[in-house]
């Protein structure tokens, strides 16, 4: 369950959700259908291919967000002296409004809780629900 919830966090980060889950389902379904735990790995993988938003490409609302542009933001990092003595406008900064660093700190870090929600609360509960 761990293995392949994994394996679906790292493929869905890299490629966007919905083709990770059609690519990957299936081999989990056969696989957890052989061990008898289809259920508890289907749902644990399916689970962290929702959480899994490290990078611009790993969901639609990621892609959105990071095609939003900033237009015309004055440069945050000159002094003040820089603007005055320039004599005209400050310079200004374009491109995307958010970086990618910005998704890999914020949906690294989700992805990670989600991970260790799965492995520890989720196995519990399945290990409950269906023994």
């Amino acid at each position: 369950m761990t293995a392949f919830s994994m394996f679906m966090a790292i493929v869905a980060n890299f490629i966007s959700s919905t083709v990770a889950a059609i690519i990957v389902l299936p081999v989990v379904a056969s696989v957890g259908k052989s061990v008898g735990h289809a259920a508890s790995m289907i749902v644990s993988s399916v689970l962290m291919d929702s959480a899994a938003m490290a990078l611009p490409v790993s969901s639609f609302p990621n892609a959105n967000s990071f095609a939003v542009l900033r237009r015309n933001v004055p440069e945050a990092n000159l002094e003040e002296g820089q603007k005055e003595s320039s004599g005209s406008k400050a310079p200004t900064k374009s491109g995307s409004f958010l970086e990618v660093q910005d998704y890999i700190i914020t949906g690294g870090m989700v992805t990670i809780v989600a991970q260790i929600e799965v492995c520890t609360l989720g196995y519990l509960g399945f290990r409950f629900l269906f023994a």
